[in-house]
């Protein structure tokens, strides 16, 4: 079975709508692509399809980090920076594809995107996925208001999750080998309540190269 046959789930939603790229005005619907570096110089394509009628808030991009190899998966996510634009970015029902244009040829690469505190509106997920099948997953967050749990997909179906209660630190992790079908991993955070949530996440893609 071929890649492009297994990414299905929530993934495929990310197939509905050409990417708008940098310089682009965003409409409802229309996914945004930005092309992002770390500070090793490893360079990634961020594409974000946001759920129907919604508009990618272009602050997104700078709500979010990646970068490659070991870097620091803190939640200590700067709240006054965040906040200085306003209200932090609502996320609910981005789906977040993160693809590696450049990295160090390895036998494996892993590829962590971190959040600033962000808004995710009751009953609504966060999802982060790659074309590329990866071969481990793991989601953390900490919610600053509220509630939020994570999990790990295999494509649509839970393989791990994590759902303490408010004011306590989620972390679901999964290997591709552990989880039964061919579908590629999905990290999500989910909130599991009906009140708007804030919180910051991690998630965590490990490849075979």
């Amino acid at each position: 079975m071929s890649k492009s046959t297994r990414f299905v789930g929530l993934a495929a939603a990310l197939a509905l709508a050409a990417p708008v790229f940098a310089g682009e005005a965003a409409a409802p619907g229309n996914a945004v692509r930005r092309d992002m570096a770390d500070a090793r110089g490893n360079r990634f394509a961020v594409t974000v399809t946001p759920p129907p009628g919604r508009a990618v808030d272009r602050r997104f991009f700078d709500a979010i980090e990646v970068s490659a190899g070991d870097s620091e998966t803190s939640l200590a996510s700067n709240d006054a920076a965040a906040e200085a634009d306003g209200e932090p970015v609502d996320v609910s029902g981005y789906v977040v594809e993160v693809e590696a244009l450049d990295l160090a040829a390895t036998c494996t690469s892993k590829i962590t995107l971190k959040t600033k505190p962000v808004n995710l509106a009751g009953k609504k997920t966060f999802s982060v996925t790659s074309p590329t099948p990866p071969i481990f997953v793991a989601v953390t967050a900490f919610p600053r208001s509220n509630n939020v749990d994570t999990y790990v997909l295999n494509g649509s179906t839970p393989c791990n999750s994590s759902t303490k209660p408010k004011d306590q630190l989620d972390n679901a992790s999964c290997v591709s080998s552990t989880c039964t079908g061919s579908n590629i991993l999905v990290g999500q955070v989910k909130n599991p309540d009906n009140s708007t949530a804030k919180y910051v996440a991690a998630i965590n893609m490990v490849f075979s190269n």
